[in-house]
């Protein structure tokens, strides 16, 4: 079309979605018919920010009341050489500490000590958006565990775009179980496991969707499936964004795990809120509260989950977020505590002219 701002439109909704390769055409065509175009240099200089390369440190914590403890410090460095287009390389370095239970070779009786795991990972990540209905990637790596061993690190990836509301991904992967299975028996005995994953999300005016399906097998030698879903409304956008929430989740395994619990059926559905403010100097705060309930091989219980975040934009090439989740459940009198914590900088280099 001949009207520059109708293509303007056009290329927004691209950067909005994602797809920066017909963003880029769009804007550049828009700078080759009127080169003062503001709104088009404003919207290609910050397409341009988004594709200049980027550092990532990162450090994430665990605690639960199980006495489990772990910490991952990672670094990440992600290029963009054409639009549409990234690779990412990302060292991390996770420490497992905690207890650890194994049988007494003499009486047969379990003993109980306590264990450090430290394990050094290295990932290569890649994105391709080569068309806008389509998307896909991969990533090869590994991670070695001292006095454990090493496993590897594999997956690929398609995403399908019917519309700009619309989203559903494909994947399979094979990693180590440490990042889900957080225990200490998992990273002593390099447990790994190997996934196929289903992930539907819509996203419209007001009301969003998103929808997971996996299942798999663990290496010593559980299968399990689970299912979740979380709806969202939209219920106000001024003077802040709140959204009214509604979660569940199904699953279960096929027997029991020596080295994690693993039930055989599990049930668990809650409501809740979320919020997003913006803050002033460029930050934006959210806040997620969540209330329900849980079933597990035939227990029932009450859950509560309260997740606040802060992103802060410190510069126009620097980024900043922390956040907090802390998640409680309590069945037959016995309860469950987790705490997760997390800081990430994302620091761009200058963009290309």
């Amino acid at each position: 079309p001949d009207d520059l701002r109708v293509r303007l439109g056009i290329a927004n909704v691209h950067v909005w979605s994602g797809v920066h390769r017909y963003a880029d055409r769009d804007l550049r065509a828009i700078l080759a018919l009127d080169p003062e175009h503001e709104g088009a240099k404003e919207k290609l200089e910050h397409l341009e920010r988004l594709r200049a390369p980027a550092f990532e440190p990162a450090f994430t914590w665990f605690s639960d009341s199980e006495d489990f403890r772990l910490s991952t410090a990672s670094t990440s460095v992600r290029i963009s050489p054409t639009p549409g287009r990234s690779l990412t390389l990302s060292l991390d370095a996770p420490r497992a500490e905690g207890r650890f239970f194994e049988l007494d070779p003499i009486s047969g009786l379990p003993v109980e000590r306590r264990e450090t795991v430290q394990g050094l990972g290295l990932r290569l990540h890649f994105e391709e958006r080569p068309e806008q209905g389509f998307a896909y990637g991969g990533e090869l790596g590994a991670v070695t565990y001292e006095g454990v061993g090493t496993s590897p690190r594999a997956s690929l990836h398609g995403t399908w775009y019917p519309d700009y509301r619309h989203a559903l991904r494909g994947e399979i992967l094979h990693e180590d179980a440490l990042p889900t299975v957080r225990s200490t028996q998992s990273a002593a005995r390099g447990i790994e496991r190997s996934v196929l994953r289903m992930v539907h999300s819509y996203r419209g005016e007001r009301l969003t969707s998103w929808t997971l399906l996996e299942g798999g097998r663990y290496s010593d030698d559980p299968t399990f499936w689970t299912a979740h879903t979380v709806l969202g409304y939209g219920l106000l956008r001024a003077p802040f964004e709140l959204d009214a929430l509604a979660l569940a989740g199904t699953g279960g395994f096929d027997e029991a795990s020596p080295s994690y619990y693993s039930p055989e059926d599990l049930l668990h559905y809650a409501l809740g809120l979320r919020l997003k403010k913006s803050l002033p100097g460029r930050a934006d705060f959210l806040l997620i509260g969540e209330v329900g309930r849980i079933r597990e091989d035939g227990f029932t219980g009450d859950t509560f989950r309260i997740a606040p975040e802060l992103r802060l934009q410190l510069r126009p090439e620097l980024e900043l977020s922390l956040r907090y989740d802390h998640y409680r459940s309590v069945r037959s009198g016995a309860s469950y505590d987790s705490d997760f914590a997390s800081a990430r900088l994302v620091w761009r280099f200058p963009a290309r002219p």
